[in-house]
């Protein structure tokens, strides 16, 4: 914002790139009956992902491409709800397995980080990430499907700082088919506060 008009070259914003088809579409999802725990936030970010992994291996087998595994991210506002997060992903009614979940904060091992690293690859079993708001500019990968933004998070989580972590197409381009070319953001606002806000950001 401190840049001065006749510094700025061009200007190409993220609206202009989903218009254009360059990244994906981003989609609000809400409940209209109110629920809006935790537990229920997750389960239905884990829902959705299974949605995606069916999709994408219908797609991946027919068009003859290398297998994608679609990820969760979700924002947490802190270390500890991080890891009550992460135990209750891991759970045979969410995820399954521990070590689908991946938990990065300030505090993560080098062997985390490692596992980070190849998230993007066919071979990895993370199918969620836990953050405490370490994965902004520069972690860029392309099979964040989902984002699940905590309620403590949620109006800082859906800028496009945020967002943006899931916007990468994994097949370099869309593929004409919406279950695979949006990313889906959970939010269990009330659904006329989100609504309202899909409203800001399609003004924007």
């Amino acid at each position: 914002e401190k840049t001065p008009d006749e510094a700025i070259i061009f200007h190409y914003t993220l609206a202009e790139a989903i218009a254009d088809g360059f990244v994906k579409i981003p989609v609000l999802v809400g409940r209209s009956d109110g629920h809006k725990d935790t537990r229920t936030q997750l389960a239905d970010g884990c829902k959705l992902l299974r949605a995606k992994q069916a999709a994408v291996d219908a797609y991946a087998s027919q068009a003859g491409l290398e297998l994608v595994n679609p990820v969760m991210l979700v924002v947490c506002a802190d270390i500890a709800e991080a890891d009550a997060t992460a135990e209750l992903l891991a759970g045979d009614d969410m995820i399954g397995t521990p070590n689908g979940v991946l938990t990065i904060t300030s505090q993560s091992s080098d062997e985390a980080l490692e596992l980070l690293d190849r998230v993007e690859q066919p071979n990895s079993p993370v199918r969620a990430i836990v953050s405490v708001q370490m994965l902004k500019e520069g972690w860029d990968v392309k099979n964040i499907y989902v984002i699940c933004a905590l309620r403590a998070l949620e109006s800082q989580a859906l800028t496009e700082q945020i967002l943006g972590r899931g916007l990468r197409l994994p097949f370099g381009q869309r593929t004409g088919i919406p279950m695979l070319d949006t990313v889906e953001v959970v939010s269990h606002r009330r659904f006329k506060a989100l609504l309202d806000s899909a409203e800001v950001l399609l003004e924007a």
